[in-house]
């Protein structure tokens, strides 16, 4: 009896080292670490068309390219949305009164020259974009503007609760549009360099706004056809 008890103590023992034993560590794979190279990012260069021999005055040019590119030097008092809706931008409200029209002009603005934009560049903007051939027509309804202090009044022949949308022309310093280039405060200004004419960004531009393109280049064209053949070339970035 005693020989069977000696056994099984001897097997509790055995079974304690085993119980006791600790499990077999496995080894972790070592993480490794991906380097990130980052790639150097190059601003594209932006190129756009215009006809050398026209003028950039928005309202006496006759080229749509020209046009097209003085959006960029000059701003309005609205534009439009994809739905035609205005937006405004030297305005900053509009009143509408039957036959009066009552714009007040944003505070603080400045062309880019440093002077302040005020009522009476937008009446004197109105009265040339009025007497323009592309301006004119839209404006037809609008009989005269009045500048206040820091106002202007348009007086309509109809009335017209739409007014804004037409509210489109290029606002210009006083007494420069009978110039080439009149002076204005729009995203950019135009410049001659060793590279030909170029767009600097503005940075007192009217719109508040930090463009994503310092410069834009301007390459001279003498035709429509010779505007899609530069912009299938590459030499041209829009058209």
């Amino acid at each position: 009896m005693k020989k069977y008890i000696c056994i099984l103590i001897a097997l509790l023992i055995c079974f304690s080292f085993f119980g006791c034993s600790k499990p077999e560590k496995k080894e972790e794979p070592e993480e490794t670490t991906a380097v990130m190279t980052e790639e150097p990012v190059f601003e594209k260069k932006i190129t756009l068309g215009y006809y050398e021999d026209k003028a950039l005055n928005p309202y006496t040019t006759d080229s749509p390219a020209n046009r097209n590119i003085s959006t960029l030097i000059y701003d309005p008092l609205y534009t439009l949305d994809k739905s035609y809706a205005p937006v405004a931008v030297i305005a900053e409200s509009c009143e509408i009164n039957a036959t009066t029209v009552t714009v007040k002009i944003k505070s603080g603005l400045t062309f880019s020259n440093g002077a302040e934009l005020s009522a009476y560049d937008v009446a004197y903007s109105f009265n040339k974009a009025k007497e323009s051939s592309f301006y004119g027509a839209r404006l037809g309804n609008i009989s005269y503007a009045t500048p206040l202090s820091d106002s202007v009044v348009f007086t309509l022949e109809q009335p017209d609760i739409y007014c804004e949308a037409i509210l489109t022309f290029p606002i210009v310093q006083s007494y420069t549009a009978e110039g080439d280039l009149p002076v204005g405060s729009g995203r950019y200004t135009l410049s001659d360099t060793s590279e030909g004419k170029v767009l600097r960004a503005n940075p007192n531009n009217s719109r508040g706004e930090a463009v994503t393109t310092n410069t834009v280049y301007l390459t001279p064209i003498s035709s429509h056809s010779a505007e899609l053949y530069l912009l299938q070339s590459g030499d041209l970035s829009y058209f």
